[in-house]
């Protein structure tokens, strides 16, 4: 199995994001995961990570989740660019045999079954999905989580994507925290902002967030739909 395992911060994975070259196909989606074991107490760097690319070479895997995030960084696993193995069909999607799209692993260390990210792990892992997310163009309704493929709890029943969303607007898209003020609303655009709120358009979408044109029509169709059942 090839494996990088490189560790970075979040500056330098910022910046290793914006050079990269995802290939002719890039992803379109993430899915949130959690090793569940390690636990967060059990990790020690490029130590764990070698043996889990070991426990998943036993298994028979080509490849893995694409990163791991932990408290000492943002560590890389699969190369981004190849198609990895993390989710069942979540992984990608094919069409006559021939590869349609795919989706980056992304692993966040330790159990969160009982309690939220937290310390550097939360600010890595928050920080990691909202570049990816500004650099592959992916909105929230293709943040998955592990779950929505399996049976399994992952990324954690205490993770939701009502959190996860809501943490993820205090970020900007470089996925660096934000300060309040910078988060608020135009005076222009305030009355519009909390109509579509209070009518559930998109409850998670930052108000100077950079949105695509799928994004645009898929909110006028669900306003439509949304008015003409009233």
């Amino acid at each position: 199995m090839k494996i990088l395992g490189e560790k970075l911060n979040q500056d330098q994975f910022r910046n290793y994001v914006e050079t990269y070259e995802f290939g002719s196909i890039p992803p379109t989606s993430l899915v949130i995961h959690h090793t569940w074991s390690p636990k967060k107490k059990d990790w020690s760097g490029k130590t764990t990570l070698m043996g889990i690319k070991n426990y998943y070479e036993g298994k028979g895997w080509k490849s893995g989740p694409h990163l791991f995030i932990a408290e000492d960084g943002i560590w890389l696993f699969t190369p981004m660019y190849d198609v990895g193995t993390h989710a069942g069909d979540g992984n990608a999607t094919y069409k006559w045999g021939r590869l349609k799209e795919y989706s980056i692993g992304i692993e966040v260390v330790g159990d969160y079954d009982t309690e939220l990210w937290s310390g550097k792990t939360k600010s890595n892992a928050l920080a990691a999905i909202r570049v990816l997310m500004d650099k592959l163009n992916i909105n929230t309704e293709n943040v998955n989580f592990h779950r929505d493929f399996s049976s399994k709890s992952c990324p954690g029943h205490a993770i939701t994507k009502d959190w996860l969303f809501k943490e993820l607007a205090k970020r900007d898209v470089q996925g660096k925290r934000i300060e309040q003020n910078l988060s608020m609303v135009s005076d222009w655009a305030r009355d519009a902002f909390q109509w579509q709120i209070e009518h559930d358009l998109d409850r998670h979408v930052h108000p100077h967030e950079k949105v695509t044109a799928e994004w645009v029509f898929t909110m006028i169709k669900k306003y439509h739909d949304k008015f003409n059942q009233t």
